[in-house]
């Protein structure tokens, strides 16, 4: 709220920069919404801890350090949560673009989500859930193998998850294919 308060002051004499201002009080509102909901809501409060021992727990399979959120990270699945619990809101139609440096923990990002989602929808659903939950599409080619190996270790990390909290996240499996087209190899 703080470097809101910088940004509009700076953004006083510019009409343009009034469109970022709204577009940041809307962040900030869907972080805040985020943050009620963890609070709020016992299944997602779930989802979010076994998302994060899930993140903790692929780390330490792939024998890498511990596992800590950037703040862009952390901000992202904040403001994703909202439509992950609310189905029909208008956040649906919102397309939020994570624009990172390669190596700055874009997939983290986005494999947080995917947990999110995953986590919530087993744990409200009155029956085994079966079917696809997430679709992730690789825009560049050479980094299909790459981005295929981190989600098939998150994966592998969940079902671990699930198999300790059969009770919580039922009997299916989590399990992942890919699809991959006639041209993978970036060769």
């Amino acid at each position: 709220q703080e470097w809101l308060n910088e940004q509009k002051k700076m953004a006083e004499k510019n009409i343009e920069c009034d469109e970022i201002i709204k577009r940041i009080k809307s962040n900030i509102s869907r972080i805040d919404s985020g943050i009620d909901l963890l609070n709020s809501n016992s299944e997602i409060y779930s989802s979010f801890i076994l998302m994060n021992r899930t993140m903790l727990l692929q780390r330490k399979n792939s024998n890498e350090n511990d596992f800590i959120w950037r703040p862009f990270q952390i901000a992202f699945i904040l403001i994703i949560i909202n439509s992950i619990v609310h189905e029909d809101k208008n956040e649906k139609n919102i397309a939020d673009l994570l624009w990172f440096p390669t190596g700055g923990g874009k997939t983290e990002a986005y494999m947080g989500v995917i947990l999110l989602q995953i986590y919530f929808e087993k744990i409200i659903s009155q029956e085994e859930l079966r079917g696809t939950l997430v679709i992730s599409r690789y825009t560049l080619r050479m980094l299909t193998n790459d981005q295929f190996n981190r989600t098939s270790k998150i994966v592998a990390a969940a079902e671990e998850i699930r198999n300790e909290n059969k009770d919580l996240l039922g009997n299916t499996p989590i399990s992942l294919g890919l699809w991959a087209g006639g041209n993978l190899s970036p060769n």
